[in-house]
């Protein structure tokens, strides 16, 4: 399992996001998305919810990239923003992944993410790696025994 994290938002509120991230299919084999802790906003008792994740898992195993995507349909109401976040440990979401035969110990799997956005109803607000408004750091599943 990999963390997806943030650091932090800007001020705005984002009712998209989307991923895509490369990883080496003959080694990994890529399960799905698991929910993480960081809490979009919502209408029902608590005011937040976690997001629902698009994917799939098929077509990503087929592609050697997973791509992910939030969308929120209400214009806004259950949209990612700072209020919610905290401090540190923000899982935005977890990566599950089995590994294939031809992995062994020692063997380092990069994952590469080509592009991430998380879109506000402002374009100039959005946070992206094509824009450098969100900069991100690549992972890297280091097998061990």
């Amino acid at each position: 399992m990999l963390d997806v994290t943030i650091s932090s938002f800007g001020d705005a509120i984002y009712p998209a996001a989307s991923m895509s991230i490369a990883f080496d299919a003959s080694r990994l084999e890529f399960l799905g998305v698991e929910e993480g802790n960081v809490f979009i906003k919502s209408d029902n008792t608590s005011g937040q919810s976690l997001p629902e994740w698009s994917y799939h898992t098929a077509a990503c195993n087929e592609s050697g990239k997973i791509n992910v995507m939030y969308l929120d349909m209400t214009g806004g109401k259950n949209a990612f923003c700072a209020d919610l976040l905290a401090e540190e440990n923000n899982v935005v979401l977890r990566l599950k992944f089995r590994l294939r035969g031809s992995v062994r110990v020692g063997d380092v799997c990069d994952l590469i993410v080509e592009d991430a956005v998380f879109a506000a109803s402002d374009e100039t607000e959005s946070l992206a790696m094509t824009t450098n408004t969100l900069s991100v750091k690549n992972g890297k599943i280091v097998i061990g025994e």
